[in-house]
């Protein structure tokens, strides 16, 4: 049998893989993002997101909070007006849009380099990031420039900061990503919960306090107006979704209810499995401190927006970001599956038709076992795991919320 004898370097493959990424993008981006138009799935024109956000700024400039009211001349806005006053300051109008859409993709093409950077000598889930980094959810962030670009920055940069112990600092950029888009405003308690700081703990108490009125503010303005499940879509309502395709109407609650159902089944599937074929090495689920942080950030924020079930796939960013690095603690006979499960979730997304409900049911396989590696994290921390579980001292490795 012939046998190849050369083979890639981690590092190496890294660099190619980096070099693919940028070249794929730029040319995206220098030709109107052609893959977007190839399937359809293309906005009015690019950055058209970003244009939207920044037009509703100067109608709330101008009419305040009438944007939230659907009577209005600027109608219907449904996030936060923090975003809204900021821009107001920063002195950004639409005539800025194109600058913005640039920079937010770019700085956010540098932070997935820096994920590829992180995991270079890990070669699977380097493979497997690269993948889930040219699938169709990121390039609909990307092509509409939308504002979530913004909150995954301030995540990903507040992570960082846990890992070189700026712990105030971080909760700071969560805070404040919390105020444009309520979703990361959990994972505030989370890092309180996590933190051996006294300082930290009460600080993450009184920003999530302060966070929620706000946000309660805001949504009190909306008239309680929640987005809707549709076709590009993911989460735990999604399911209500599909249901109401085939005839099978269901209301706002009941469609909650069988998502969380099936979710809990999911978590509740995984952990027999393990405990039957020991497919986690969960002893050794300390890992560099920046990745675990990037693990712990990525998979809170994504957990947030399953659950509430009502994020639009290019959210999936969070998710992306985080899941392939769980590969490294997962037995042999586990990663293969676990790599199948995870392309097909991060491709078989709309518009695929049928294959986007596969994609959405091995997007919640994965999403329970990024709960439980949440859950178990905040167990082994609280001392409740201590005598059923080992840590190594492994060098160059550091711990991380333990």
């Amino acid at each position: 049998m012939l046998k190849l004898k050369y083979r890639i370097p981690g590092n190496l493959q890294a660099f190619y893989s980096i070099g693919f990424l940028c070249v794929f993008y730029v040319v995206q981006d220098i030709y109107q993002w052609p893959i977007i138009r190839l399937i359809n799935a293309q906005g009015p024109f690019v950055y058209v997101d970003t244009f939207t956000v920044l037009h509703f700024a100067e109608c709330f400039e101008k009419i305040g909070n009438q944007v939230f009211s659907s009577n209005s001349s600027c109608p219907n806005w449904t996030y936060s007006s923090t975003i809204l006053r900021a821009l107001n300051l920063t002195g950004f109008t639409v005539g800025h849009t194109r600058m913005i859409g640039h920079v937010f993709t770019y700085l956010a093409l540098i932070t997935l380099i820096i994920h590829l950077i992180n995991i270079r000598v890990h070669k699977v889930p380097q493979i497997m990031m690269i993948l889930g980094f040219i699938s169709p959810s990121i390039w609909l962030l990307f092509q509409r420039a939308n504002f979530d670009i913004l909150i995954y920055l301030m995540v990903f940069i507040a992570a960082y900061l846990y890992s070189v112990k700026y712990e105030l600092v971080s909760l700071l950029f969560l805070f404040m990503a919390s105020l444009f888009k309520f979703y990361t405003l959990p994972i505030l308690l989370l890092l309180g919960i996590l933190s051996k700081k006294f300082t930290t703990k009460i600080a993450a108490i009184i920003t999530f306090v302060l966070g929620l009125f706000i946000v309660l503010n805001d949504f009190v303005k909306m008239d309680g107006t929640i987005m809707q499940a549709g076709n590009n879509h993911f989460g735990m309502k999604i399911i209500g979704n599909y249901l109401g395709k085939i005839g099978l109407q269901l209301n706002t609650f009941s469609a909650y209810l069988v998502g969380f159902l099936l979710l809990l089944m999911s978590v509740l599937f995984l952990i027999v499995l393990d405990l039957r074929y020991k497919l986690v090495k969960w002893q050794e689920v300390i890992v560099p401190s920046l990745i675990h942080n990037f693990v712990i950030f990525m998979s809170g924020v994504h957990l947030v927006c399953y659950i509430v079930g009502l994020s639009v796939d290019y959210r999936l960013v969070f998710y992306i970001t985080s899941a392939p690095y769980l590969i490294m603690i997962l037995t042999q006979r586990a990663r293969s599956v676990f790599i199948l499960i995870f392309l097909i979730s991060v491709w078989f997304v709309y518009p695929v038709g049928i294959l986007q409900t596969i994609g959405d049911l091995a997007l919640q396989i994965i999403t329970a076992f990024q709960l439980i590696f949440i859950l178990r994290t905040f167990m082994i921390h609280t001392n409740y795991f201590k005598k059923y579980t080992t840590v190594p001292k492994i060098k160059g490795f550091k711990r991380t919320f333990y």
